[in-house]
């Protein structure tokens, strides 16, 4: 019966930012001095904060992940163009993510990363090209209080816009960001 009360402390609220469900007092208590993880909707360029897992034996840790934008020219060698299927083209989403919590952390992001575009359907992952993707989507270490500034590669359909980038360095524990992506002009 504790488990239960403890799993629905976080329901109810009556704003608009949604919050991580399951055990997140237990994480308030441990997690003090990081910032609150309080919603996972935003628009491109809106920072959001996430608990983010790391390779045992360190424990979780908080990033300030944002989106600034995407990447739609991508110039690609001959070699990064035969892997794009016919109809498709490459579209990068840019990251900067800063380590805010207390401990170290190591992830891949292109690996924690999906693009859903405009006619709801997923992109697929695009390797690297024109210095996108490539180091930064499978390696990133991050110490408390660092940044790194990156992109991660997709392919998608040609005459197609990327509408909806997710992301979730906690996977399975907490359901994943999103940030809606607005094309300029719009």
């Amino acid at each position: 019966m504790a488990a239960l009360a403890i799993g629905f402390a976080g329901c109810g609220r009556s704003d608009d930012s949604r919050t991580i469900g399951a055990g997140q007092a237990e994480k308030a208590n441990t997690n003090r001095d990081q910032p609150r993880v309080t919603r996972l909707d935003a628009r491109g360029g809106e920072a959001l904060i996430l608990d983010a897992v790391n390779p045992s034996p360190r424990p979780k840790t908080r990033l300030s992940v944002k989106v600034p934008g995407t990447v739609t020219r991508i110039r690609a060698n001959p070699l990064e163009r035969q892997a794009l299927a016919r109809g498709q083209s490459y579209v990068g989403i840019r990251l900067v993510i800063k380590n805010v919590g207390r401990y170290s952390w190591t992830g891949a992001p292109g690996d924690m990363s999906a693009l859903v575009d405009d006619d709801d359907e997923q992109a697929d992952r695009g390797g690297a090209a024109d210095n996108c993707g490539g180091a930064f989507a499978q390696h990133v270490e991050l110490h408390p209080g660092s940044t790194q500034r990156g992109c991660v590669l997709f392919r998608i359909r040609r005459g197609h816009k990327a509408a909806l980038f997710q992301f979730n360095p906690d996977y399975p524990a907490t359901p994943a960001a999103q940030w809606h992506l607005i094309p300029a002009g719009t």
